[in-house]
């Protein structure tokens, strides 16, 4: 399953033609993750891969076919102001054919609620997301959200800003764990799994240590 057509509808598909370009198939890398077990029904993914090499395809993907499928918006965390302010304008583009909007959380953007009936992605920096989270924690409303999106996850590592993206990633665990047990509490042992439950994506272009962030991190 190397078509984006395999995975996205054909008028999201269009607008990664007309605005984008991309008119080829899939690597067969990307292919390789999105057909990882369990991740296009909601199992979390790290993975790493050259600058360049197409990362963004991979948790666009994932992250489209989640809202598509849950009708729940997702969260795209990244590290600077200028990287959520490219991505928040080509998110617009690709949630266009599905009504969708996106919320900008960086910089001085964003306030007021997150979760309106039309809120297709929120894009935010890693201050930002924790915040949210914590807002989301109190308000009990974590689970309106599909699935988050961690760019340049190398910087859990970082001297300066590491640690709260490592909390943001604990409290998320912690949350995505106690509603599973509850949904499964309620409906009988076995009832719900992953796809109830909000999606972790993360990535990088340098991570040597993958394998182990994504255990200690996201329970891979």
């Amino acid at each position: 399953m190397r078509k984006l057509a395999d995975y996205l509808p054909q008028e999201i598909v269009q607008v990664y033609q007309d605005e984008f370009g991309m008119k080829r198939d899939l690597y067969e890398w990307q292919a390789e993750c999105l057909m990882t077990p369990g991740v296009l029904h909601g199992s979390n993914l790290v993975f790493c891969a050259p600058t360049s090499a197409g990362k963004t395809i991979v948790y666009e993907i994932l992250a489209l076919r989640r809202l598509l499928t849950t009708g729940k918006p997702f969260m795209l965390v990244l590290p600077t102001v200028v990287l959520c302010a490219q991505k928040a304008a080509a998110l617009e583009k690709l949630l266009k054919p599905m009504k969708r909007q996106v919320k900008s959380f960086y910089g001085g953007l964003g306030s007021g609620t997150y979760f309106e009936h039309d809120t297709g992605a929120i894009v935010c920096t890693i201050e930002k997301a924790n915040m949210m989270v914590n807002r989301m924690l109190e308000e009990d409303s974590l689970g309106q959200l599909g699935a988050l999106v961690v760019d340049e996850l190398h910087m859990v590592g970082d001297d300066d800003r590491g640690y709260l993206l490592e909390l943001l990633l604990t409290k998320l665990r912690y949350a995505t764990f106690t509603m599973t047990v509850d949904r499964e509490e309620d409906m009988g042992c076995g009832g719900g799994g992953r796809e109830e439950g909000v999606q972790v994506v993360g990535m990088s272009a340098t991570m040597p240590n993958v394998d182990q962030v994504g255990h200690q991190q996201l329970q891979l």
